[in-house]
């Protein structure tokens, strides 16, 4: 037993250096557009009811907010980013959730901010099988908030 001991020290010491945390992305999460308010409250909602599982909208004063439920996305949409480890790995149950506020401005146009907020489950490998792993939080690469603002000024662009 005591012959194994300073081997399991070592692989132990080593374990959390084989992993690499979530990166850090620098993106726009909000973009102002010189459209009045109501269109683009109306652009936003028409691009978050499309392919969103929508759970609120709140329209008051000059803000509104549209709020998603949690729901699933593929590890491979490149939308967020987990880390990675060697004997670790991200094990489905990739969750997403967006808020959309739209605020008008004092000039007459009107911001549109995306929040995400991703996590992921993610197990040992060797103990992917009947484990509940833990809930890790991910980092958003920003290309769904920039996607979610070019349909917005696609659709603005459409109404004309």
């Amino acid at each position: 037993m005591r012959e194994g001991l300073p081997i399991a020290l070592v692989f132990l010491t080593l374990l959390p250096s084989c992993a690499t945390a979530p990166g850090t992305y620098a993106f726009e999460r909000s973009l102002p557009y010189g459209h009045p308010y109501p269109d683009v409250w109306a652009a936003a909602v028409e691009v978050a009811t499309a392919d969103l599982p929508v759970s609120a909208i709140h329209a008051n004063g000059g803000v509104g907010t549209i709020t998603t439920l949690e729901h699933e996305l593929s590890s491979s949409d490149g939308h967020h980013d987990c880390g990675s480890g060697r004997l670790e790995y991200t094990y489905g149950d990739h969750l997403a959730s967006v808020s959309m506020v739209v605020r008008e401005l004092d000039d007459g146009g009107a911001t549109v901010t995306v929040n995400t907020r991703f996590s992921a489950l993610r197990f040992l490998g060797w103990h992917s099988r009947g484990s509940e792993g833990s809930r890790v939080t991910c980092s958003s690469t920003g290309t769904l908030e920039a996607d979610l603002q070019r349909r917005v000024r696609e659709t603005l662009e459409r109404a004309g």
